[in-house]
């Protein structure tokens, strides 16, 4: 399993160290067990998204201690997007809403 979650993770642009192993089998026996618990055990179905959920939470945790810059060209430390406006409608975020404001 721990290869296949370095191959995802190489697939976007995440060099795996040796001080990330550790985080990562934590993370890979956290989400087995979470699956195991509901489904009693791990259906093949649920393989390769077990193995998404394993890198996103690495991910996260690696942006929330701020270890996490760059992945690729995607760069971590910008601010996020606040607003997207397309034609006459404006999207806003912010907290937990979406607002949509249609102009004109």
């Amino acid at each position: 399993m721990i290869e296949l979650v370095k191959k995802r993770l190489a697939s976007l642009g995440y060099t795996v160290t040796d001080t990330d192993v550790l985080a990562l089998d934590f993370e890979i026996l956290k989400e087995r067990d979470y699956i195991e618990s509901e489904c009693g055990r791990i259906p093949d179905e649920l393989r390769y998204h077990m193995i998404d959920w394993i890198v996103a939470n690495f991910l996260l945790a690696k942006k929330s201690e701020g270890a996490l810059e760059t992945i690729g060209t995607t760069d971590f430390t910008s601010a996020p997007l606040r607003a997207l406006t397309e034609g006459d409608v404006r999207v806003e975020w912010g907290g937990r809403f979406c607002r949509k404001i249609a102009h004109g």
